[in-house]
């Protein structure tokens, strides 16, 4: 914040406030940033870059925050850029395909995602991130079995994770997988037992396949929680 804040800051110290605004959890997660943070962070980069305008990962950490910020054409074109300009610096490779590979599937470009994607997860297979982004894209091509294929790669890299299970269970049910999304909200209720909106997560999932004793356990579990009971509704 302080690096942000600063006018005059060093590129470098403006780098390294932008890097904590774009960095990943170990289970693919990202906190939402605030707006202002980012707006401020993609304009000192701008201002650095026109000081330093070879300096390769602050142009993408750029696109990266444009990414943050869901301006997709814009960080598309920037990272487009930069495979033409063709000195991408050593080690962030995988960086500048998975930020392609994101923009293109919000521009929904399938075929250009599939490619960055690939070449991102040949650098960095263990990255729940790539894995989740490759059955999003696959899914939009309507390609099932694989993007089933890579949503269950995803979990496996991440099965304790609580946004991941989430993740699984909201995308097993898209793909037709009711009793894969019911196992997924089941693991995240006994991770998380005071989590009220896993059960009521459950309990939808539960009246979807018609268990209504099920989704009725369910749901009042989650009022209990609350100090509630299904005789208040």
């Amino acid at each position: 914040d302080t690096a942000l804040q600063g006018g005059d800051a060093p590129l470098a110290w403006i780098m390294l406030a932008a890097q904590t605004l774009t960095r990943y959890e170990a289970d693919g997660t990202r906190p939402e940033p605030e707006l202002g943070r980012l707006v401020t962070a993609q304009m000192g980069l701008e201002k650095g870059i026109v000081d330093n305008p070879d300096c390769f990962e602050a142009r993408l950490l750029r696109a990266e925050i444009l990414i943050a910020r869901h301006e997709y054409p814009q960080a598309y074109d920037s990272l487009q850029n930069l495979i033409e300009s063709g000195a991408i610096q050593k080690g962030l490779n995988w960086r500048l395909q998975a930020g392609l590979g994101e923009a293109a599937l919000r521009l929904e470009k399938m075929e250009n995602a599939l490619v960055a994607l690939k070449e991102a997860i040949q650098e960095r297979p263990d990255d729940p991130r790539l894995q989740r982004l490759l059955a999003e894209t696959y899914h939009l091509g309507r390609l099932e079995p694989e993007a089933k294929s890579a949503a269950h790669d995803a979990l496996k890299l991440s099965p304790d994770g609580l946004e991941m299970l989430e993740w699984y269970a909201e995308f097993a049910a898209k793909l037709g997988e009711a009793d894969e999304a019911i196992r997924a909200l089941r693991t995240a209720t006994q991770l998380s037992p005071e989590g009220a909106g896993y059960w009521i997560s459950l309990a939808e999932m539960q009246l979807r396949q018609d268990d209504q004793p099920g989704a009725a356990t369910a749901l009042e579990t989650a009022l209990n929680l609350n100090g509630l009971t299904l005789e208040h509704l």
